[in-house]
């Protein structure tokens, strides 16, 4: 599942190494339901493009991107019951809340798409299925949040911060992609640009203080010891070189590239867009290795 790691959490025996499972299921999911959203809201306010082609691949990112997070996370090759296992626990597991709140969002998405890429049309019937999608894949961002906000054991992970950053990071890079699709497309607008940059700083802020949070709660004596947990040296020096490139390719390339996008013709504005998305995506995935990786060296409850 999600919250575990491959081997133990704090306060258990054996080191914590993140699950790529994990990683996936955060990273992709996150982006693809902010993507997903985004779009939603947009098109119920009927100011996306009603280009087909751009729909299907904003539609196609978005839920390629979900359908990868969800097949990381809940699927098994060698027991493929385990998926309808996950969506059976919705009643006690957040896990299974945010699988079912995601699989949810593409019934909507679905049906929009049909309007949007088979039609070419975004409203009456079909924006209400894009706002339906858009709550949907919202609320499942927020379920996989709270799968680690009530792990009450993992101060890393049990504290104010992690449902407004997980919730802020979908956002952002889903709208970093957003934006290089609407470029790609030739529908760029600086609301696009707007949105990321406003997202950007954000994520920036919830992220700054969240690492600030749990760099002075590694200096809280356990329950369990009675030291203080301050992790291997060369874990730790690991750590902030990883925080430093998190913070390159996740907010500085970004940054500059989106501004670049917003001069020059149509396609080195659409390179610009694409490679921010891109590196907002590595950098997420970093960012995502870290927020496993640094409950480890946190005090347990």
């Amino acid at each position: 599942m999600p919250g575990r790691a491959d081997a133990a959490l704090p306060g258990q025996a054996g080191p914590v190494r993140p699950a790529w499972p994990a990683i996936l299921f955060t990273a992709a999911s996150g982006m693809g339901c902010g993507l997903l959203a985004l779009v939603g809201v947009f098109a119920s306010g009927e100011t996306i493009p009603s280009d087909r082609w751009f729909g299907l691949a904003a539609l196609g990112t978005a839920l390629g991107a979900m359908g990868v997070g969800l097949v990381s996370s809940a699927c098994d090759p060698d027991r493929p019951q385990r998926f309808l296992h996950t969506l059976s626990r919705w009643r006690s597991s957040w896990h299974s809340r945010a699988a079912v709140l995601a699989t949810g969002a593409c019934v909507p998405a679905g049906l929009f798409a049909i309007g949007w890429a088979g039609y070419g049309e975004v409203g009456g019937i079909w924006r209400a299925f894009a706002l339906a999608a858009a709550l949907l894949a919202g609320f499942a961002v927020y379920a996989t949040a709270m799968i680690y906000a009530t792990l009450e054991t993992v101060h890393a992970w049990s504290n104010r911060w992690v449902v407004p950053l997980l919730l802020a990071l979908a956002l952002y890079t889903g709208a970093l992609w957003l934006h290089a699709l609407l470029t790609l497309f030739g529908h760029a607008s600086p609301d696009s640009s707007l949105i990321v940059v406003v997202a950007l700083f954000l994520s920036f802020y919830l992220k700054r203080r969240y690492w600030r949070f749990i760099d002075a709660v590694r200096a809280v004596p356990t329950l369990e010891t009675g030291i203080a947990e301050t992790g291997d040296p060369i874990a730790r020096e690991s750590a902030v070189r990883l925080r430093r490139y998190a913070f390159v390719l996740l907010f500085v390339l970004p940054l500059v590239l989106t501004m670049a996008a917003t001069e020059g013709s149509q396609w080195p504005a659409a390179l610009a867009a694409v490679a921010a998305a891109l590196s907002g995506s590595a950098g997420v995935v970093i960012e995502r290795w870290l927020f496993f990786a640094e409950a480890a060296t946190s005090g347990a409850a």
